[in-house]
């Protein structure tokens, strides 16, 4: 393809999926950037042009991994999704991998910092917990591009992604456990629980997740069944209860 003289380094295919246009959503926490950069003199400013072409990107790396895995992703198809150059994409990133690892890294970020906020916003323990894994959930289901490639295949995709993966639940165990420390000092006569505890919680429900996301099943409704187990799994009978009735106010924890 020829380009015209001050024309843009960018090649913007005549027509692209609509995944690859639709940039991570507000819920992820990211700044709204122009999906394609202009013709001839009306250049954007060199910051924005950047921040266009790695949001596209890495909307192209989740569509196609997503669709094709990661080892079957070239950078040829990256490329070609983002309606960027090869140039302009080996400026950015030494490889595929590094490409993957920094798209992962940002969007493991913005994912967990959407749950912690929504976390933090409530005025609750219980609902502090139930709050956290419906903003999970709600984050998968509207990004399912997203999550099936910086969730599921990241799992798998290289030994860098499989520890990120890794450490990000790990942040969800430790997660759970200061919430539930706080929990304790507020109901003392809740009992105490193993630190095993933790882990195979956070186990069952990251691996429900997966499996979801794998099969193409929706999460969010499933936000009241989730939370009602890990209640269930730490003691917080009580809790459970009330979830399973759909009633108002928690209550106490313990049955």
């Amino acid at each position: 393809m020829s380009r015209r003289r001050g024309e843009s380094d960018d090649i913007v295919p005549e027509r692209q999926p609509s995944a690859v246009h639709a940039l991570l959503r507000p819920d992820f926490g990211t700044t709204a950037v122009p999906t394609r950069l202009p013709r001839g003199n009306g250049r954007l400013p060199p910051d924005v042009a950047e921040a266009s072409q790695r949001a596209r990107l890495m909307n192209a790396v989740a569509y196609v991994v997503a669709e094709k895995g990661y080892a079957a992703t070239s950078v040829s198809d990256l490329t070609s999704h983002a309606g960027i150059s090869r140039t302009t994409f080996y400026q950015m990133h030494k490889d595929k991998e590094d490409c993957f690892l920094y798209c992962f890294d940002q969007c493991s970020r913005a994912h967990l910092a959407a749950m912690l906020q929504a976390a933090e916003e409530a005025t609750t323990l219980p609902q502090r917990l139930w709050d956290l894994l419906a903003t999970h959930l709600n984050i998968a289901d509207t990004n399912p591009w997203f999550a099936r490639t910086f969730i599921v295949e990241a799992q798998v995709a290289t030994p860098a992604s499989q520890a990120g993966s890794e450490r990000a639940r790990e942040t969800l165990t430790r997660w759970l456990e200061a919430w539930f420390a706080e929990v304790r000092a507020q109901y003392p006569t809740v009992p105490a629980r193993h630190d095993l505890d933790f882990t195979l919680v956070q186990e069952a429900v990251s691996g429900h997740v997966v499996s979801c996301i794998r099969h193409g099943r929706p999460l969010s409704p499933m936000s009241a069944a989730m939370t009602r187990f890990v209640f269930d799994a730490l003691g917080l009978h009580g809790w459970a209860a009330h979830v399973a009735r759909a009633e108002g106010g928690f209550g106490t924890p313990l049955a």
